[in-house]
C-alpha cells in the first residue's frame, strides 16, 4: 500500500472558511465568528468571541485521518507553547475538540491587530532595509526562543508573520511545525514541507537540513522578501535561473534598491554552504539566553 501523503493540501473554497456570521456550540461554551482573517492550507482563522473576550480562533478540519494527524501535530506544539511566552512569538490559549463541532477543531490564539507582515510591506512596495533589519532581528529571537523550546516552524514567510504594531512582529501559524522533545538534539529534516521559495539549498543538494538551518534560511529570505515584496528565487536549486545568477555573483534585479554593503550582508546570509552561512549575533545571544533561562 501506497504511505497517505497528508502534505498538500486544496486552501480554496474549503468548509472552515464559510462560518463568519454564525455561532457554534463548543466546550467551552458558544464560539461566535465575527469575521475571517485568512484561509490556509491546513484551515481557516477568525476574529471571534469565546467567553466575552475576542480571540484569534483557528478551525482545522478533522474528519479524515490526515487532518487529525495534521492538528494532533499542531497541537503537540501549542501545547508547549501554552506553558511558555515570547514576545516574538503569538501567545497560545488552548484548544477545543468534540463531537458536536461538525468535523472540526478550534485553536484559541491572542488577537494580533495589525495584519500579517506580508500585506504591510506589500503595500509598500518593500520597505527600507533598516527596517526590515528591525523585523528581522524580532523574528531570529522569536526563532532563537522556539528552537530553545525544541519547536522548529518550517514554514517562515511574511505571510506567516502578525504585526502587533508597527514596532513589533510575532511569528504565528504552526501548521507546519515540528516538536522534538529533546531540545538539545537537532533534527534534519527530509521533505519539503512548506513554501519551495523558502527552502534552503541543501535540500537539493542532499536531500535534508537541519531543522535550526532551514528556519534561520527562510528567515533570510523573508527579509529580502520585506525589502522587495517577493521571494529572491523560486527554488534555492542550480536548476533556477535566478538561484544560478546569484551563485555566480550576480545578484537578482530587485535588489538595485538596496546599497552594496545590504546586498553583500545578504549573500553571506544566503552563502550556499552552511558551514560559511552567517548567523547573526543577536540569534547567537537569544538562544544562550533561552537555553540557560534567560
Amino acid at each position: 500500500m501506497s504511505q497517505m501523503n497528508c502534505d498538500v493540501f486544496v486552501n480554496q473554497d474549503v468548509p472552515s472558511a464559510r462560518l463568519e456570521g454564525t455561532t457554534t456550540s463548543a466546550t467551552c461554551g458558544p464560539i461566535h465568528f465575527k469575521k475571517l482573517l485568512g484561509v490556509g492550507g491546513f484551515g481557516s482563522v477568525y476574529r471571534a468571541m469565546v467567553q466575552k473576550q475576542e480571540l484569534a480562533v483557528k478551525v482545522l478540519p478533522v474528519d479524515t485521518t490526515c487532518e487529525l494527524k495534521n492538528f494532533r501535530g499542531e497541537w503537540s506544539v501549542l501545547e508547549r507553547l501554552m506553558t511558555v511566552t515570547h514576545r516574538n512569538v503569538v501567545q497560545a490559549f488552548g484548544m477545543d475538540r468534540s463531537e458536536e463541532n461538525d468535523g472540526f477543531a478550534f485553536l484559541f490564539f491572542e488577537i494580533v491587530p495589525h495584519g500579517e507582515l506580508y500585506d504591510y510591506v506589500y503595500d509598500k512596495g518593500g520597505i527600507p532595509f533598516q527596517q526590515a533589519w528591525f523585523y528581522y532581528e524580532q523574528i531570529l529571537e522569536g526563532l532563537a526562543f522556539l528552537h530553545s523550546q525544541g519547536i522548529y516552524h518550517r514554514d517562515i514567510k511574511p505571510e506567516n508573520i502578525l504585526m502587533q504594531s508597527e514596532s513589533h512582529v510575532q511569528i504565528a501559524d504552526f501548521g507546519l511545525a515540528h516538536f522534538h522533545s529533546n531540545s538539545e538534539e537537532v533534527p534534519h529534516f527530509y521533505n519539503q514541507r512548506g513554501t519551495p521559495a523558502y527552502f534552503p539549498p541543501e535540500l537539493y543538494r542532499r536531500g535534508s537540513y537541519k531543522a535550526t538551518d532551514g528556519d534561520l534560511w527562510a528567515a533570510a529570505i523573508t527579509l529580502v522578501a520585506m525589502c522587495t515584496t517577493v521571494p529572491p528565487w523560486e527554488e534555492a536549486n542550480k536548476k533556477d535561473t535566478m538561484y544560478k545568477l546569484f551563485l555566480m555573483k550576480v545578484p537578482p534585479k530587485e535588489w538595485n534598491r538596496l546599497r552594496r554593503p545590504e546586498v553583500s550582508m545578504l549573500s553571506d546570509l544566503l552563502n550556499s554552504l552552511v558551514a560559511k552561512r552567517f548567523v547573526p549575533p543577536v540569534y547567537k545571544h537569544a538562544l544562550r539566553s533561552c537555553l540557560s533561562g534567560g
